[in-house]
């Protein structure tokens, strides 16, 4: 995303705004990165299998952006190759 962008979003805005991208190890236990670990999951899930029940995204989807419709896939639930 940062060399090329996204369908959206141009490499160079990426550039503006990250100005430094670092991995941590798991086994520092950040805060950001569990919350992150416990959305993805239900997120994942969702979309592999949305006739599936899933009650850990039903906690969620109210939080994800949606357009005027109530749409949230394309809004804030987007998936990149």
């Amino acid at each position: 995303m940062l060399s090329r962008g996204t369908y959206y979003i141009g490499g160079e805005r990426f550039h503006e705004k990250i100005k430094s991208f670092k991995f941590n190890n798991k086994r520092e236990n950040i805060i950001g990165l569990q919350i992150a670990d416990l959305s993805a999951y239900p997120l994942a899930r969702h979309y592999l299998s949305p006739e599936v029940p899933n009650k850990s995204f039903e906690v969620i989807k109210e939080k994800i952006y949606c357009n005027k419709d109530g749409k949230r896939e394309g809004w804030g639930f987007k998936v990149f190759p």
